[in-house]
């Protein structure tokens, strides 16, 4: 049954009754307490003192169990307990039946404001709580009081909030470059987003996250080829990645050579899937680069769209259009794919052609592999020894391609791996 939201603590039970006392209060300041506590071994055990009977509370004079003490019925409180022998310094099953415990808490008090108080019960019982609460975003508590010795405190200890938002931005700051250190920007935005929108920042931090925002929803963009907002997005933040930013101008271009980049951004794009192991991904990209350049130089020197040719364009040699005749519309217009492209390169005696034709036995090995890709048409799956393969060999023949034709185009940067 869900109950409505609720103020829940969750709190770790040792050997001494008092702080946990002084945790809940008189009377008490939450609605439900989990009672994180040991069970067996007699008075080793710390359930006892949660709910025995007579006085089992043991201090400078017997008292009450805790929840005597403080007032707290049997419908408000809930114990977990772990067997004191066994389980009690076992971090690994402490941590996983305590985010059990999260669940549980989830699932009966959806909305419920949680706070997880560490101070008793045994180091792992702490170290535990500790962990989960922090993955559940649960706010941390510890008791505190004045010191007399180096042992414990005595007496008068109070529960105060631990401050966690150095750890949160500390962590959030090793995922946010994790993720980026993987090319995985989308994720590096979520981090980032979830920081701005969670913690409470100071106005350096927050101008910080805000500019590391920018640059991962940036460069996610690029991944994706929305390369006009990838540069709307990018030049606030330009002195950051100054190094990307002419060959994000390149791609936004109307210059001739801006689609000769693109090829190249899909070959670079192509290496961030392999980093990723996403191989089927990555040959679809190399495909894409190769169709890609045999329809910028058709465009770029002989204004031809591979998409939409036409059967009485004489600047189509005769041959090549008697060939595609019976495949023409009603209008007269025909399309071709990528070998065909190159095909009419070699017949319009261009490089591009020619250097496809010498070339002709690798590269088409390298097209069957991709066309039988689960990702194409087929059902085989790509593994890396075939996108190492394809890679060399298409991006051998671009680079080739480029120096013959003698374009004013230098490889650009990968795209950054860190900040």
């Amino acid at each position: 049954m869900i109950e409505t939201p609720k103020n829940i603590l969750v709190v770790t039970v040792g050997g001494s009754c008092e702080p946990i006392v002084n945790a809940i209060g008189t009377p008490p300041g939450y609605d439900f307490v989990y009672f994180i506590c040991s069970k067996g071994g007699g008075k080793r055990a710390s359930e006892f003192q949660v709910d025995g009977s007579g006085a089992p509370c043991v201090g400078s004079k017997k008292m009450p169990s805790i929840v005597e003490q403080v007032g707290l019925g049997e419908d408000r409180y809930e114990k977990v307990t772990f067997d004191v022998d066994t389980h009690v310094d076992n971090l690994a099953i402490l941590y996983k039946d305590l985010k059990g415990v999260a669940q549980a808490i989830r699932e009966r008090f959806p909305g419920a404001s949680v706070i997880a108080n560490y101070t008793g019960g045994t180091k792992s019982m702490s170290a535990a709580l500790v962990l989960v609460a922090i993955e559940a975003g649960w706010d941390l508590q510890v008791n505190k009081g004045m010191r007399e010795n180096v042992v414990k405190i005595e007496t008068g200890d109070i529960p105060v909030p631990v401050a966690t938002n150095g750890f949160y931005s500390e962590r959030n700051r090793t995922l946010f470059q994790d993720a980026f250190i993987n090319f995985n920007y989308s994720m590096a935005k979520m981090v980032a987003d979830a920081t701005l929108r969670s913690l409470r920042l100071s106005p350096t931090e927050e101008s910080q996250w805000h500019e590391w925002r920018a640059i991962a929803d940036g460069f996610n963009l690029w991944d994706s080829f929305f390369y006009g907002q990838a540069l709307k997005v990018l030049k606030p933040v330009a002195s950051r990645v100054e190094f990307y930013m002419p060959f994000l101008s390149y791609l936004t271009s109307d210059r001739k050579e801006a689609r000769y980049y693109t090829c190249l951004d899909l070959i670079l794009n192509a290496e961030r899937r392999a980093h990723q192991s996403r191989f089927d991904d990555a040959i679809s990209r190399l495909y894409r680069a190769l169709e890609l350049l045999a329809q910028t130089r058709l465009m770029e020197r002989f204004n031809l769209d591979t998409g939409h040719l036409d059967i009485k364009d004489t600047r189509i040699p005769a041959s090549f259009r008697e060939k595609y005749a019976q495949k023409a519309n009603e209008k007269g217009i025909f399309h071709v794919a990528l070998v065909e492209a190159y095909d009419l390169l070699q017949e319009l005696d261009d490089p591009v052609g020619h250097e496809f034709d010498s070339q002709r036995s690798r590269l088409l090995d390298m097209l069957h592999k991709r066309n039988y890709s689960f990702l194409a048409h087929g059902f085989g799956p790509i593994d890396l020894g075939t996108y190492k393969r394809m890679y060399e060999v298409i991006k051998g023949f671009v680079d080739k391609c480029i120096k013959e034709l003698e374009l004013k185009i230098i490889w650009p940067p990968q795209l950054p791996r860190k900040l």
